[in-house]
Order: C-alpha cells, then structure tokens, then sequence
C-alpha cells in the first residue's frame, strides 16, 4: 500500500513574556539570551512542542502524577467529552524508531522580527523565605524580546505519513486537541512566561501523492549532480565529546542519504522493514519497483557544501564545479601555499632548504581559512543546541538525558553528491539493462524532489534537485614527474585499504616497512599490476572508527571466515555477530596517493582510473571475505560513498574529469538535455 505525505500549518499565539534558551552567549550582564532566527525572529523548537503534546497525550492516556490538569482531563473522559482514540493516544507515539507513521514539527517561528539580545530584559530574582531578601547570587538578567502582555504568533508546520485523507484529519485532531491541554512553552513556564492564549486547528497545506514523474535520462551521461537542500539544521555527528556534546562534519556522508533515501522508502510503503527485506512484490508492482530492485547497485558520493551563485551564463544558474577536498599533500611555506605531491625531487629540495613546511596538523585557524579559500571550499556555520528529556513526575529535566547538538544552518547552503548506477559487468550479480537502470534513476530522481527525506540526527527536511548531468573521460592522462608517469589519487570520501589484522605484530603496532608494503600491496591488487604505489608520495591520515558502526559490521578475526562465500544471507548475519567488536580502520579523505604507470600498460592504467573516478576504488579480497560484499554485512561499499577519488594535475586542479550538462530549473522535472549540450558534453573540458 502506498502512504500519502501531509503537510500541515500550525499556528500559536503567545502572550509576553517568552523565553526559549540560547546557548550563544549574550551581551555584558545579560545571563539568558532567547533563541532567535538570522533575521530577528524568534524560534520555538519543534522538539519542544513536539515533546509537549506527548506529555499530554500520555496524561490523558496513563496518571502519572496527581495534578489538576490530569484530573480535568480524567472528568473530561468520564463525561465523554473526549474520544476513545485520544484516550488511547498512547498507542501513537509520536517519534517512536518503530513507528510506520512518525510525525515531524518544524520549528515555530515568531511572525514579526524582535529587538536584538539585551535590548529589552526582565529581572529575575529568588528570594530567601526566611529572611525575604533576595538570596545571594540569585539575580539574573533575562533577555526578553517579546514583552510583558504582548502576543505574537508563531508558524510551524507538521509532515507525517497516512493511509488517506480521512486517515490524515484524524491525527490532526488529536495533535489539536493535545495541543489545546499545553499551557505554556519555553522556560519560566511556573512564573507565567510563554503563555499560550490560541491554538488554532492545524491547516491541510499540501497532500504529497508518491507516484513518480516522467523524466528522460541523457543518452551520454553515467553521472548525475544532485544538490541537497534543507529547511532544518543539520546534524552529522563526526564524534562524541564529554559524553553528550555531537559535534558535526560540514559534509554529508553517502551512506547517510542512502540512509534517508530507504527510511523514506520505508515511509511511502508503509514498511518498517529493511530495505534488503522489503516484501518481493514491492519490487514487482510497488510504484518505485525499480528502484527498490536494484537500489543496491546506486551509488550516492559525500555531499559536500556549496554556495548558490546567480551566473547568468546562458541561462546556467550554477557552477559546474565540484566541491574539492584539501589533499593532505598541501603545506605552507612562509604563507605560500604548495602541493607537495606536485612537486619533483629537486624542487621539493630546494624549496625545504629555505624553510620547512607546515601540513595540516600544524595549521591555525587562519591557515585553515586560507587553503579552504584556496581551494574553494565553504564553510558552512554551525550553532548549538541542547536538549534534554522532562521528567513528567519530578517537573525537571531527567538526570543523564542532557545532550547537545551541534548542527549545520543550512540557510543559503546547497550540499553537492554525485549520483550514479554500477552497470558494470564485473559488479557482483547481474547488472541492470539501460532500460532498468534508467528506470530505477527516474523513480530515484522524482522521489528525491519531492523534498521528503527526513536526514541526519535532526531529521532535517530535504530535498534532491539533478543540476547537472555527465560523464567521467574514457581516457585520463598522468602527470610526468622525474621522468615518470604517474597519476596522484585524492580521496573525496574515506576508504577502507589495508588490513588492521596484519597492522599488529604480537600486541603491537606493525613497522613502517611492513605498513608500506600492505599499502603498496593494495594499489598492486586493484589494479592488477598496472600501477605501483610510490611510498615518497604517499601523504595520508587514518582513522580508527568505532561506536555502532565498528559494532554493526564487524570484521572476522582472522581469514579462516569468509563471509563472501556463504549464499545463506541470514547465516551470513548471525555469524558477524559472534566476531569480536574491534574498530574499523580508515583512510580519511584528503589522503594522497602517487601511483606509478607500469611500462606497456599505460592504456589499462588509463582505464582504470577513469573506472575509479566513476564508481569509487574497489574493496579488496581481504575486505570482501572480512565484511562481506554486499551492504547486509558491509557498509564501507563504493555505493555509500566509501573510496571515491579525484585525480591531481597541476596547480590545484581537476585534471579533466568531468564533462558537465548543466540543467537549469525548468529542466529540473524533465531531464531532457538538447543535441547541441549532448555533443558538447561529448568535448573533453577540465573544471
């Protein structure tokens, strides 16, 4: 059965004053600043109302504490003044993981724009009962935007997923009704701040029909740009400080929109099983049937950030470019910036003869500022949050559910991803025809512009638009270094390489020899001989990944288990899960690679890296028996954006890898692309 998305406004009005807590801090003597929006409006988090329409809910489902509020609501039932659906709300949870149909808020947003922070404040004082002064150490200065005794109205939305419209209205009487229970939002609540004073019923805005459009595929594209857009904060956590503090990466990895693309699948077939589960006659009948067959074989690259720009270049309204990613190769020598990996015997000598370098480890805010600029990368801003769970009993926040979020303002920001479909014959099992993948890109195309993935840790709402369409060159050639041909790779996403099993030599770390080897070993391997690794030019970073990933997809102990052999999927599963939980190595992005051409193979040389260049760095034989090839097992896959790579050439360049299409916003529902653009992108241009 197919869900139905819907779209609902919410509005709120509340009396001054209102305080929602900020963590920027705010001018000299003002201790709580409220939290606003870049414009001067002030916010309201969803999760807040969110949270406080589930207090409601539960108290008219289950008493939880005596309070006049519960016992209104219990006279209320007994007098049957409320349905027996609302009675058994808790049947349906708001944001429960298992629920078919969770239900998202946007954050509130004040309709008018508010005096900056410290222009407008109240006194807050605590006083001693005992002796009626006021305690000491007790005087706080609280900012207040909206005054004492005025009302502003805030806007909101609510998205959730139903069988049907009538389906649809009945939920949202029940949020109405829940809502109508909630007194009061923001802090202070006890001292009157934040009252509310109307709560309308939510407003139908928009019922999303899942049936995909008609789109044409370019003949001579393989590769697709697909920029992702966001109406909420994002937050990709890249680590864990101080136990509670998720501190974000500015990129967005592949398997994390893969991630999204499935629980968005999930949402429209009113599943809640995995995607690899998904029930067979999904992929026969289901209106994205092709996309959810051969899903597997989509590859969805890092999404990395980039600016809007208004070129008015034949109706181009975006750059062709691709965000890069600083090499590790990249060092500053008296604030000149070099590639090191560029650079021939003799003139990396005479250049460290003057002075020596600084790589990124060494960097300070304001190189790092430099090189990003450099090399056009953008920074996007970030902001915090923090959240907590109420203890409904206790009326304060529960002790250890205090967690910060440092999110991504995605305002004015588009993340870039290339989009693609392994066809290749030597992928494992049968591949796609032309008609299939194009099918299957189509369905995925349309699903994405619908803006109903649901990303990251926040649940951000997004949307996916095709800008551009190409192809990667069919012929890449090397650089001519010390009188040798030699192709320098960039990893744009992690990879997983070398062995840790062979890394540790009885307890400890393996020497550098061995280390060089195992490296030198891989690039031998995948590329059957017809590059050599050069160790002088190898300037990389690795990673030891651990938490739920290292503890998912966990790796077998030593090479008696190969998990690629075994055709029984759930054996497969329940046999990972008897390994030992050790972390995962990585190789990060930004990682340099100088591969030497093998005399005589100079053409299989070509045509591997342009392979790579389309569809990510293979795994090698020892991680395909350790994890498995297929993503039950193996998340590190091509597909997830795992072993994608560019290649160097010169001064801060792209060396001839992308033949781009440019799709202007008309063109963004109907992929056609006209014969003069396809025989241009047939020209061998470099970004």
């Amino acid at each position: 059965m197919t869900m139905i998305g819907v779209v609902s406004a919410i509005r709120v009005k509340i009396r001054g004053p209102l305080l929602v807590h900020a963590t920027e801090p705010g001018p000299w003597g003002v201790d709580a600043v409220a939290m606003r929006a870049s414009d001067g409006r002030l916010i309201i988090p969803g999760d807040q109302v969110q949270g406080k329409i589930r207090e409601a809910m539960e108290q008219c489902g289950v008493e939880l504490a005596p309070s006049r509020r519960s016992e209104e609501l219990r006279n209320a039932v007994q007098r049957n003044e409320l349905e027996g659906d609302y009675v058994q709300s808790l049947e349906f949870n708001l944001n429960a993981p298992a629920s078919r149909y969770p239900i998202q808020f946007s954050d509130l947003l004040s309709v008018n724009t508010h005096p900056q922070p410290g222009i407008q404040t109240l006194t807050h004082v605590k006083m001693n009962p005992e002796t009626g002064a006021t305690e000491t150490g007790m005087l706080r200065i609280l900012d207040c935007p909206l005054a004492p005794g005025e009302v502003e109205e805030f806007l909101g939305e609510i998205r959730f997923f139903a069988r049907s419209e009538s389906e649809a209205i009945q939920r949202l009487s029940i949020i109405q009704r829940a809502l109508s229970w909630v007194l009061s939002l923001g802090s202070q609540k006890t001292v009157g701040f934040g009252r509310i004073v109307e709560s309308p019923p939510p407003e139908f805005v928009t019922v999303q029909e899942f049936v995909p459009q008609a789109h044409s595929i370019p003949a001579a594209c393989n590769q697709y740009v697909v920029d992702f857009s966001f109406l909420d904060p994002v937050c990709v956590p890249e680590g864990l400080a101080n136990g509670n503090l998720f501190e974000t990466r500015q990129d967005i990895p592949g398997e994390t929109l893969r991630g999204a693309i499935v629980g968005l699948l999930h949402r429209v077939h009113g599943t809640s099983e995995l995607l690899s589960d998904f029930p067979q006659h999904l992929c026969e009948s289901g209106p994205y049937k092709d996309l959810c067959r051969w899903f597997s074989r989509i590859r969805v690259s890092t999404a990395r950030p980039v600016v809007v720009t208004t070129e008015n270049n034949g109706g181009d309204y975006r750059s062709y470019t691709l965000p890069q990613v600083i090499p590790k190769s990249t060092g500053l020598i008296e604030n000149v910036i070099r590639d090191f990996a560029l650079l021939s015997d003799r003139e990396e000598a005479l250049i460290c003869a003057e002075a020596a370098p600084a790589f990124f480890p060494d960097w300070k805010s304001s190189d790092w500022n430099r090189v990003a600029q450099t090399y056009g990368i953008v920074l996007v801003p970030t902001e915090l949050r923090v959240r907590t769970a109420i203890d409904s009993i206790q009326r304060r926040a529960q002790t250890g559910n205090l967690f910060a979020y440092e999110s991504l303002n995605p305002n004015g920001k588009l993340w870039r991803s290339i989009v693609s479909i392994n066809d290749r014959p030597d992928a494992k099992g049968p591949g796609p025809s032309r008609e299939e993948s194009d099918a299957a890109l189509v369905q995925l195309f349309s699903l994405l512009n619908t803006g109903w993935l649901s990303v990251s840790k926040t649940k951000a709402r997004g949307r996916g638009q095709v800008v551009m369409a190409g192809r990667f060159p069919d012929l890449v050639i090397p650089d001519r270094i010390d009188d040798q041909d030699v192709y320098f790779i960039v990893l744009r996403g992690p990879a997983l390489m070398i062995d840790p099993r062979r890394c540790v030599n009885s307890g400890r770390m393996a020497s550098v020899r061995v280390i060089d080897k195992l490296y030198s070993d891989y690039w031998t391997e995948i590329s059957g001989g017809a590059l050599e690794e050069l160790a002088e030019k190898r300037f990389k970073q690795d990673s030891l990944v651990g938490g739920f990933q290292a503890r998912q997809y966990r790796y077998a102990p030593n090479d008696c288990v190969d998990l690629c052999t075994d055709p029984d999927l759930e054996k497969r599963k329940e046999l990972q899960k008897t390994f030992p939980y050790n972390p995962t190595l990585l190789v990060n992005p930004g990682s340099v690679f100088g591969l030497k051409v093998v005399p005589e193979k100079e053409a299989e040389a070509s045509r591997l890296i342009s392979t790579w260049l389309a569809y990510g760095l293979p795994l090698p034989d020892w991680a395909k028996k350790a994890y498995g090839d297929t993503h039950h097992t193996n998340i590190f896959l091509p597909q997830n954006g795992f072993g994608e790579i560019q290649v160097r050439s010169g001064a801060f360049e792209m060396q001839g890898e992308w033949n781009p299409i440019p799709i202007s916003p008309t063109q963004q529902i109907n992929l056609v692309a006209d014969t003069e653009t396809n025989g241009a992108a047939q020209q061998n241009t470099t970004e």
